[in-house]
């Protein structure tokens, strides 16, 4: 399962970030967490700010900022 984590992160996570793909940073902000709290953290807040910026906020993506709004006192507080 770790290769499969590691291999998603390098072949379509990172590549799709970098290209601007909304969910990628959510899925980065996810995959980082354990391993790179801070890092991970990093991602989840720029995972937000995408989110947030959806023009149609449907009750899937107000879900995902709730979410999103949880992972990151939780990630924060590992932070410290």
């Amino acid at each position: 399962m770790k290769q499969d984590q590691k291999r998603a992160i390098q072949q379509y996570w990172l590549p799709a970030e970098k290209a601007g793909h909304e969910e990628a940073a959510y899925h980065l902000c996810h995959a980082y967490a354990d391993a790179a709290p801070k890092l991970a953290l990093g991602y989840c807040h720029k995972a937000l700010r995408s989110y947030r910026k959806l023009r149609k906020a449907d009750e899937d993506n107000r879900a995902i900022v709730a979410q999103l709004h949880q992972h990151i006192s939780r990630l924060e507080a590992l932070a410290r």
